[in-house]
């Protein structure tokens, strides 16, 4: 049974991390701000890593200030690679298309 919720919760924690970077997209778009789509798009990227990798996940927000997302743990090696990869470029093109703007 602890399996079973550990599988519902990591799955749970994917979806919350593309449901983000859905979010952040269509905010990208709405806005015109370009930073925002792009990071959004790093969220999904990442978050379907972890689906790939594994690890263990729940899913994470607040009422106050409203906000959704996912923890992550147990990452592997490689998938941290992968994840640090896709930031890097997120933080430079943060740079080149600045959202505050």
């Amino acid at each position: 049974m602890t399996q079973v919720l550990q599988k519902i919760l990591f799955w749970g924690a994917v979806v919350c991390g593309i449901a983000a970077g859905i979010a952040g997209v269509v905010a990208g778009i709405v806005l015109r701000k370009a930073a925002f789509a792009i990071w959004g798009g790093v969220f999904i990227s990442g978050s379907v890593v972890m689906a790939i990798a594994g690890g263990k996940g729940r899913p994470d927000g607040a009422i106050t200030p409203p906000t959704i997302g996912a923890k992550f743990t147990e990452v592997p090696t490689w998938a941290w690679a992968v994840i640090s990869l896709l930031f890097i470029p997120g933080v430079a093109f943060t740079f080149v298309f600045p959202p505050w703007k």
